[in-house]
């Protein structure tokens, strides 16, 4: 054994309270090595020759492990980022779904693309509708003589389902946010009708899809 000379209670540190049966399942990353054990588990092991029957199929694969944080006591990992870091176990790739990021894991690159899809389908976008006169500018009061719209908002826009939803809220709320609200039976409808209306524009329906594509949601309604 390899810790021939050294006192079981020097060894003792390094051991498990658990007894070990034979078998590597459960104990990979165990440390250092245990005399009392028929074989051992560690990442030593292969070197000294004294591995447990089971240690190349229990340590150095992936099965039950994909996604898993990083341990350094095992001979190789199963994280997201082990091919960044090359220690990946040897059937990463084949077990963890081809080597794919974890389920909701998203780039910078697909954010950017979303924004730009859902910006393509904002067909209730009332900018070029309105006019503003954004007059002076402060961080402090407002300085500007003339109102923000200085023409009346087209009725036309007014009725988009989106719109009109949401003014039906605008008396629902305080305007003070550390004013907590209550609402009626009424106003709460209100509030789904408006939920309704947005989640059935193309806009949320592309957000949606997006969601559920990443794993993040699995349905609609869970989104909502």
């Amino acid at each position: 054994m390899k810790l021939i000379g050294i006192p079981r209670s020097a060894s003792s540190i390094f051991s498990k309270s658990h007894k070990q049966d034979g078998t590597c399942a459960g104990i990979c990353d165990t440390q250092g090595v245990h005399p009392d054990w028929p074989c051992q588990c560690n990442v030593f092991c292969v070197q000294f020759g004294d591995c447990c029957p089971d240690y190349e199929t229990a340590c150095l694969s992936c099965a039950d492990r994909c996604n898993s944080a990083f341990n350094a006591n095992l001979p190789c990992q199963c994280t997201t980022q082990c091919q960044n870091f090359n220690d990946c176990c040897a059937d990463y790739g084949d077990v963890c779904d081809g080597g794919q990021p974890e389920p909701g894991t998203v780039t910078n690159a697909e954010i950017i693309q979303l924004v730009d899809d859902m910006s393509a389908v904002d067909f209730n976008n009332m900018a070029s509708g309105i006019t503003f006169d954004l007059q002076s500018s402060t961080t402090g009061s407002d300085t500007s003589p003339n109102p923000l719209f200085p023409e009346e908002i087209p009725e036309v826009y007014l009725q988009i389902p989106t719109v009109a939803a949401l003014l039906n809220l605008f008396d629902n709320y305080h305007p003070l946010v550390s004013i907590q609200e209550s609402f009626t039976p009424e106003q709460e409808s209100e509030i789904e009708v408006f939920l309704d209306a947005v989640f059935d524009t193309e806009v949320f329906r592309v957000m949606t899809d997006f969601f559920l594509a990443k794993g993040m949601k699995t349905t609609q309604v869970s989104i909502k």
